[in-house]
């Protein structure tokens, strides 16, 4: 998936000015944020010689956000802001003095904790249910706007499948919401027969026994 389209509340990445940085972290979106200037980090290609100093962050937004969300801070003079969604959010706050297993293997520099700058107490990823409920909202959206299939819904939200009627008449309401303009009977008998072959996904996906939809059956569906 485009990395515009991915949703995530936690975030990391690295940009090249302070003013930029200063700009994403003041933003009314951010909750918490995490900062430092590598300025002492070795060429990959020539141990000799020193990357050019950069920022890395980690920011958790005070709700989920697309990867395009950053683009308000880019420009042609500062150039794009580099980020990432997170997991991980006590390991992406390690990695930014390098204080990972990982970095250490690959010997990079290890950063004094003084030189960074945090507001984050808490790494737990709050209010997890109320954010996996939200990213299920947003793929609805999705949905209703053509941009993954019912197929496709269904297998990155496998929990979700047993709720399918429930999600069968979120997503009517939002489709009429969003083309108000448009006259359909959604109580016909086309409708519900691709309503409940939405249902289907491909048996090696989830091993469920339920087989994909036909190209007929994906041409009826309203979306």
């Amino acid at each position: 998936m485009e990395l515009s389209k991915l949703f995530a509340t936690w975030w990391s990445g690295n940009l090249y000015h302070k003013e930029q940085l200063d700009a994403l972290l003041n933003s009314t979106d951010v909750k918490n944020f995490a900062w430092i200037l590598h300025d002492k980090c070795p060429k990959d290609d020539n141990p000799n010689e020193l990357k050019k100093p950069h920022y890395h962050y980690v920011i958790q937004l005070t709700r989920q956000q697309r990867g395009s969300w950053f683009k308000q801070f880019e420009s042609e003079d500062m150039g794009t802001v580099f980020r990432q969604p997170v997991k991980d959010p006590k390991g992406a706050h390690d990695y930014l003095i390098h204080d990972t297993e990982k970095a250490r293997k690959l010997g990079k520099y290890l950063y004094p904790e003084s030189e960074r700058t945090s507001t984050i107490t808490n790494f737990d990823i709050e209010d997890k249910k109320e954010d996996e409920n939200l990213a299920h909202y947003f793929d609805l959206l999705r949905l209703v706007d053509g941009e993954i299939t019912w197929k496709h819904f269904i297998k990155i939200n496998p929990k979700r499948l047993h709720m399918i009627s429930n999600m069968k008449n979120a997503c009517i309401l939002l489709y009429k919401e969003k083309h108000s303009h448009v006259q359909a009977d959604f109580d016909n008998d086309v409708i519900k027969d691709g309503m409940r072959s939405s249902r289907a996904i491909d048996p090696d996906d989830l091993n469920r026994g339920m087989r994909p939809l036909t190209p007929e059956e994906e041409k009826n569906m309203p979306f």
